[in-house]
């Protein structure tokens, strides 16, 4: 079943808070470990994994919940 469009506003804004989380971890590193491309990796995938899911998650939402569109 579709989420909400609040369960997807609340996703969203916690994947926000997340990307930024990541980013403040990956400028805290040494630059030699963080220029490393396999340093992250992991992390990266679980990023776009997360992205790529709530972008379904919205795609999957039903038009019109509130949203006037010209």
């Amino acid at each position: 079943m579709p989420k909400t469009r609040e369960q997807l506003e609340r996703d969203c804004n916690a994947l926000i808070k997340y990307l930024l989380t990541e980013l403040e971890t990956l400028a805290g590193e040494d630059p030699i470990v963080a220029s490393s491309p396999y340093t992250f990796e992991e992390h990266r995938r679980g990023v776009v994994r997360r992205v790529w899911t709530l972008f379904k998650e919205a795609l999957a939402h039903e038009p019109g919940g509130g949203v006037q569109r010209s």
